[in-house]
């Protein structure tokens, strides 16, 4: 049975806000007070254009009031390869990306389901899971089981649809930042969990 990793509680409900949403990525290090859009509905959406590198990334509010990466998508220009009805993206050609965000859970739903990005230049997506509750487990206590979790059992995670199982997906993980990456030949909804 999978176990997807929750919220800190230290969070409370987390609030959400994204950078980025078009074409460049000005601003994903550092960002401006005025670069920072909260999220009213957990969810996020941009226009991904053949031939334009485009992408977004959604930060979580840290206990700390400091704004934390939590999702970065990045769609380079030669990544959109089929619309979900099968059709090829010709240049120029853009399509509506939709992310949402699970506020118990690490999980996001990226949109529209079926879309395929070429094996050569695939979309990317980058999970940092600094958020999440650091007992792993749900024992009660850090301990070294979490740690054996986190550094052993610990992955990226697809789900095709809402009601078929979940299956591991390639990607790097980086202990010190806390941070997975995969590289995405379609969407579907995606969790960091064990």
């Amino acid at each position: 049975m999978l176990h997807h990793l929750r919220w800190s509680p230290d969070l409370g409900s987390p609030t959400f806000a994204t950078l980025g949403g078009g074409s460049g990525f000005e601003g994903f290090e550092s960002p401006s007070q005025s670069a920072v859009r909260i999220l009213d509905r957990y969810e996020t959406s941009f226009w991904a254009r053949r031939g334009s590198d485009t992408g977004v990334e959604i930060r979580f509010r840290a206990a700390d009031e400091t704004w934390q990466p939590y999702i970065r998508l990045t769609v380079p220009g030669d990544a959109l390869d089929r619309r979900p009805d099968g059709r090829r993206f010709a240049a120029g050609d853009s399509v509506l990306i939709t992310l949402a965000v699970d506020t118990l859970q690490l999980i996001v739903r990226l949109e529209p389901t079926g879309l395929v990005f070429t094996e050569r230049s695939p979309a990317r997506l980058e999970v940092w899971y600094t958020g999440a509750d650091p007992d792993l487990d749900g024992s009660g206590t850090v301990n070294e089981t979490d740690r054996y979790i986190e550094t052993t059992l610990l992955a990226v995670w697809v789900q095709e649809r809402p009601d078929t199982p979940w299956s591991a997906v390639s990607s790097v993980q980086s202990l010190d930042r806390k941070l997975f990456t995969a590289s995405l030949r379609h969407f579907s909804g995606y969790a960091v969990s064990h």
